[in-house]
């Protein structure tokens, strides 16, 4: 036993098995945490993690507020005694264990993309602890959840640290791979835990464009913000069932192609938002969307996307029982 009271920490083994993670996954995220809340590097490794659970080491009280931050509980649930003035909750951490699994999903989204955390891990933390407050919130107007009457939303609870980065030809790069590795990511990961990143990144685009004047930079920032915007319109129709909030992404991500004068954006944006009318079977406003998308963008060029918005006419047609115009967008 050390002077903290603690031989070893089962309970961490635990909370790490509860979510399936390895002791490595444990440490990237701890590091996360630590560039996103504290400004500052971790230096957590798998064996690091090892000696925590076999009570080897007992993490200072830096890492222990990092893990009941990462597991969303206390250090004695944890298994491990802190000194009387170490506070045993962890809410300026994380407001609410059973809220932690998005934030966890989220950052596990990131991991791959070659993108530092400084970049957008402070953004998503920010976005996920807004959605915690206003759930809250909108529970403690319903009376269900007196705790969320004493949250406010100061930017200390909120865990807002403003960092400047320079809009560099790097940083550009990067959030080119953070759009594409986000977009690629589409179909392999849960719809909830990659809204956030999408969000982020249009929320940190936006940030930029406020201090850039050069054209060229403008229009690669513009184009990042409206694939970002595309990617969270199609999460919130297709996969949420959200088209109130999926037409405001969609209509931001229109404007920002437009002005990146990018006219095949422009185009599958203008394809995605018919979906919107025709979900209500107003097919008559699907084809006015389509029929925008042709004319933004008919070069020859962009035969892939006029090949796709073909087939999105295709559906619309069958679904309003017009077996004969579907066949002939299928041919087209």
């Amino acid at each position: 036993m050390d002077d903290h009271g603690s031989v070893r920490s089962p309970r961490l083994r635990e909370h790490r098995q509860r979510l399936a993670l390895t002791q490595q996954e444990v440490a990237t995220r701890i590091e996360q945490l630590a560039w996103a809340h504290e400004r500052r590097h971790a230096g957590v490794n798998a064996d690091m993690v090892s000696k925590w659970e076999r009570g080897l080491k007992h993490p200072s009280p830096f890492y222990v507020r990092l893990l009941c931050g990462l597991f969303g509980t206390t250090p004695n649930d944890l298994g491990f005694r802190v000194h009387a003035k170490q506070p045993e909750s962890s809410e300026a951490v994380a407001p609410d264990a059973d809220d932690s699994d998005d934030l966890l999903g989220s950052l596990a989204v990131l991991e791959g993309s070659l993108v530092p955390p400084s970049l957008l891990v402070p953004r998503v933390v920010e976005l996920w602890r807004r959605d915690v407050l206003s759930r809250r919130q909108t529970l403690a107007i319903a009376g269900a959840d007196p705790l969320a009457l004493k949250l406010g939303t100061d930017r200390q609870l909120l865990g807002v640290h403003e960092t400047h980065v320079a809009v560099d030809a790097q940083t550009l790069d990067q959030l080119d791979r953070a759009s594409a590795h986000l977009e690629a990511s589409y179909y392999s990961v849960e719809s909830q835990s990659l809204l956030m990143p999408a969000r982020a990144l249009s929320d940190t685009v936006e940030g930029f464009l406020a201090d850039v004047s050069s054209r060229r930079v403008r229009g690669r920032l513009l184009t990042t913000l409206a694939r970002a915007n595309l990617l969270a319109g199609r999460v919130m129709f297709f996969d949420l069932n959200r088209p109130f909030e999926a037409r405001s992404h969609l209509d931001l991500a229109r404007e920002a192609a437009e002005q990146a004068a990018n006219p095949a954006l422009v185009a599958t944006v203008l394809g995605h938002m018919a979906f919107l009318p025709a979900a209500t079977r107003n097919f008559a406003g699907a084809e006015a969307y389509l029929a925008a998308a042709w004319k933004t963008d008919p070069s020859p060029r962009s035969h892939v996307v006029g090949s796709w918005l073909q087939a999105v006419a295709s559906e619309f047609h069958s679904n309003a029982g017009n077996s004969r115009m579907a066949l002939g967008s299928i041919d087209r």
